[in-house]
């Protein structure tokens, strides 16, 4: 926005607005004397020409240069067309009456038309400060920092007023004065301060520096004002935002962490409870266990203590997520030498769904975080086992497509809704939001999405033909990599189904 006020008009209230009167009664006298003498027009005939030339000064440079214009037209008129000419003797006393009389209207009519463009030019005046202050508040309202907004206002300031240049500083009571400028800040100029006050509170300065040689008037002060009062709502909002977004931010905490108190308390009670039951029954001595009950305890406590070793990891990755951890360093890997740990290591929690792996012999080696890649894996068949029947099938596939390696586990569970498909990868997210048998705190899916596009690959989820889900996700391979040896794969055939554990 280059809009500038015209809060001084120089040129027309020097002494060009006099000249200029002067210049055009005489341009009016040379014309009516030609056309007097050429068509013969009455004496009366001419004052009205006369009183043209004194609208014309009155509303091109206002009441003063239209006043002289008055009294020049008034003596060209007596001297030039009333008789005895060319004197200023009148010898009829009732041309002297139409002189004054002319002389009475030209005035009047130069001071209306000069109070009529004063008040035009006011109006547009008040027009063109209402658009100024309308743009930059549309300006202005696109920023929500403090930071953003005050050179925006420094520098419309600086365009709207006669200055030099101008200054803008913020007090803050927990940071040091932000201050910004705009312009020249020189020192053979008069400082004005205006303050910037929301209600009784004082946010700040600004400063203008004036022209010597156009000091600012009433009408540009108060737009100083104005402006500055513009800016002060303009920095309280925005530290509105800033402290709305902030008890938003600790709303969000405290939520979150109501949330992970109560799924980590219940998934850590459950385990708890069959680990003290367990041990419990084994250091009763008023009973004999035989040794499959015994085995059997012992069975109960290392699968517990494993699904307490999962939540632990779970929140551990969490917490280094929050805190930005960065992927470490990623090694060629074979899939089926991540999967074959992880299956054995779930082999309990996996008992009841017969496995089915369709995964190539020659699938290449891929650069991957081999510990993260191992906690995808372990989140994916958990959370496949935790909701698909007992007794149906959990399908393990990969494939490369597309320069990546393509992983899918599929199961028979429930399926996932196509609303809640995305919202299922955010952090304490549980489907349909609801308490379920099979527990969960919510984290597992939201790791496995952070670590596979710390890998730049992509998970998502879509439906399984014939019920349950499909979970997907891709990591890139390195065409430059070194090639896997079939020979040295677990999985020898090209395609491998197994069923059972």
């Amino acid at each position: 926005m280059s809009l500038r006020l015209p809060f001084r008009r120089i040129a027309r209230s020097s002494t060009f607005g006099y000249v200029w009167s002067c210049g055009i009664v005489v341009l009016t006298t040379a014309l009516l004397f030609v056309v007097q003498h050429t068509v013969g027009l009455q004496v009366a005939n001419i004052s009205l020409g006369y009183i043209v030339a004194v609208l014309l000064a009155a509303i091109s440079y206002g009441l003063g240069p239209g006043v002289v214009a008055s009294f020049l037209a008034f003596v060209s008129y007596n001297f030039w067309f009333v008789p005895p000419l060319y004197t200023f003797s009148v010898a009829n006393p009732q041309d002297l009456f139409r002189l004054f009389l002319f002389l009475i209207v030209a005035v009047l009519t130069s001071s209306i038309a000069a109070r009529s463009r004063s008040r035009t030019e006011e109006a547009q005046r008040r027009a063109r400060i209402q658009e100024a202050l309308y743009r930059l508040s549309q300006t202005i309202s696109a920023a929500v920092e403090v930071q953003a907004i005050l050179p925006i206002i420094a520098q419309q300031i600086a365009r709207l007023l006669p200055i030099q240049g101008c200054s803008i500083q913020v007090l803050d009571r927990d940071v040091p004065p932000l201050t910004t400028q705009a312009g020249t800040i020189g020192s053979d100029g008069t400082a004005i301060v205006a303050p910037l006050r929301v209600g009784l509170r004082t946010l700040g300065v600004v400063r203008v520096w004036e022209r010597a040689e156009l000091p600012l008037d009433a009408d540009a002060r108060q737009l100083l004002e104005t402006l500055a009062q513009q800016a002060a709502l303009a920095v309280e909002r925005a530290r509105l935002v800033d402290e709305t977004t902030a008890l938003q931010l600790v709303a969000e905490s405290e939520r979150l962490k109501s949330a992970l108190l109560h799924s980590v308390s219940h998934d850590l009670r459950s385990p708890l409870v069959a680990i003290k039951g367990a041990v419990s029954n084994l250091l009763d001595e008023t009973v004999v266990w035989d040794g499959a009950a015994q085995h059997s305890f012992l069975e109960t406590i290392d699968l517990e203590a494993d699904r307490l070793n999962l939540l632990v990891r779970n929140l551990l990755d969490m917490s280094r997520i929050e805190a930005g951890a960065p992927l470490p360093p990623k090694e060629f890997a074979a899939l089926d030498d991540v999967l074959g740990p992880v299956l054995y290591r779930l082999r309990t929690t996996l008992e009841p769904h017969p496995l089915e792996l369709w995964i190539p012999a020659d699938l290449p080696l891929v650069p991957m975080a081999v510990l993260q890649v191992d906690q995808i894996l372990t989140n994916l068949l958990e959370n496949a086992s935790k909701y698909a029947p007992s007794g149906t099938p959990i399908t393990i596939a990969a494939r490369v497509s597309d320069a990546a390696l393509d992983v899918e586990i599929a199961d028979a569970g429930p399926g996932i809704p196509a609303d809640e498909r995305e919202r299922i990868f955010d952090k304490f997210y549980r489907l349909g939001q609801a308490e379920t048998a099979q527990g969960g705190t919510g984290l597992g899916l939201a790791i496995c999405k952070y670590w596979v596009e710390a890998h730049g690959g992509q998970i998502w989820t879509e439906p399984r033909s014939g019920g349950g889900a499909i979970f997907r996700f891709t990591l890139p391979l390195d065409s430059a990599g070194p090639q896997h040896d079939a020979a040295a794969r677990s999985i020898h055939d090209s395609y491998t189904s197994v069923s059972g554990r």
